[in-house]
């Protein structure tokens, strides 16, 4: 049997972009990368391993989105950036897999919202697809 650190490696060489940078940020090993939309708005996103919530998190780097705190629900980011893609609305994945394949889910229906909003459509604020379940 492997250790979680291992599948994760495996994982990112599998799943995630080739561009996929490792840090390492209090100890922890975080994956960061760009998730270009369909609407051509580009997303930075990490995922790492949170021991203290038991799952992988994902969280928004780039771009900043204004007033996160009035839109925190609708487009399930909390105020602190991480998504809330897991089951129920919670902010963790039990798969790196998972964290990687919803943040990219993620990021079409916000990238969409966003692109909504500036054209002025009056329901720019309702997430386009369910983000409950699995993948």
């Amino acid at each position: 049997m492997i250790s979680r650190i291992e599948q994760d490696r495996l994982d990112v060489g599998k799943y995630l972009p080739e561009d996929t940078r490792h840090v390492v940020m209090n100890g922890m090993d975080v994956y960061v990368f760009k998730k270009t939309t369909g609407v051509n708005m580009i997303f930075e996103i990490a995922i790492c391993y949170s021991s203290g919530e038991g799952g992988y998190c994902a969280s928004l780097v780039m771009p900043k989105i204004e007033d996160i705190k009035s839109n925190s629900h609708t487009m399930f980011l909390s105020e602190d950036g991480v998504l809330c893609i897991g089951p129920y609305g919670s902010r963790v994945c039990e798969t790196l897999k998972e964290s990687f394949l919803k943040s990219c889910m993620w990021a079409e229906g916000v990238a969409f919202m966003l692109k909504a909003k500036q054209n002025c459509d009056p329901d720019w604020d309702k997430f386009p697809f369910p983000m409950r379940g699995g993948v």
